[in-house]
């Protein structure tokens, strides 16, 4: 697939991301906290997209069927957006991570939770072309947050604010209005967040040119057969 292509496919998954994020902030300032609370979920899927569009540019993922399938499949996007999560920390997460007063030990790749994300994307949202593995221990629990994502709990929270779910009787189950202003405040700042991470100053729209990215694409080109074991320890190994 062309650069240049990628290239605009990536801008314009940010720009209207940027619109639905603004139409979630005006929402909020109305008080229609369930439209609020949606929009801003579809800003996060839209971002995700545009980190899946980056890492397709940057080899880590194959352009395929498969892959065009999880660009539309919003429980893989929600479960991308765990990762954009991280990379985009709040102003405390950023001090505790570089505090210089830790002990600075060998850390994981990525933390538990983002591994799970992408262990599930790699394993179950994208269909597999070959045998994989995963990168720490596989009997180990998954995270609740991503369990609940990758069961679609995510994806069926922002269904019910849209919709009045009615049960096996018709009794009326949940309704829209039940959505809270906290919650849809914490959507709002966390796509804040994500969206600022695909737009910073003074480069191009993306996947940023850092450590963190270095080791997202490296441990994707690892899981989709880009990169062997081998190549990926001795990466591991120098940083």
């Amino acid at each position: 697939m062309a650069n240049m292509v990628l290239k605009k496919a990536i801008l314009a998954a940010i720009e209207n991301g940027d619109r639905l994020l603004d139409d979630a902030k005006s929402m909020f300032d109305w008080e229609r906290w369930p439209t609020c609370y949606v929009l801003a979920v579809l800003a996060q899927e839209e971002y995700a997209k545009a980190l899946l569009l980056s890492l397709i540019q940057a080899n880590a993922i194959p352009w395929s069927d498969d892959v065009r399938r999880a660009l539309r499949d919003h429980v893989c996007k929600q479960l991308v957006s765990v990762i954009l999560d991280y990379l985009s920390p709040d102003i405390d997460e950023f001090l505790r991570r570089h505090d210089l007063s830790r002990p600075h030990e060998k850390e994981p790749i990525f933390p538990g939770h983002v591994l799970d994300a992408i262990h599930v994307i790699c394993h179950e949202r994208i269909p597999r072309e070959r045998d994989r593995w995963w990168i720490d221990p596989s009997d180990r629990p998954l995270d609740g947050i991503v369990k609940a994502i990758a069961d679609g709990r995510l994806d069926a929270n922002k269904q019910d604010a849209i919709y009045v779910r009615l049960g096996r009787t018709g009794e009326v189950v949940s309704q829209p209005a039940a959505v809270s202003s906290d919650a849809a405040r914490a959507e709002v700042e966390r796509s804040e967040r994500i969206g600022s991470q695909l737009r910073p100053y003074n480069r191009e729209p993306g996947l940023g040119d850092n450590v963190d990215a270095e080791k997202l694409i490296a441990l994707f080109k690892l899981l989709t057969g880009r990169l062997s074991p081998e190549e990926f320890n001795a990466y591991w190994r120098a940083r």
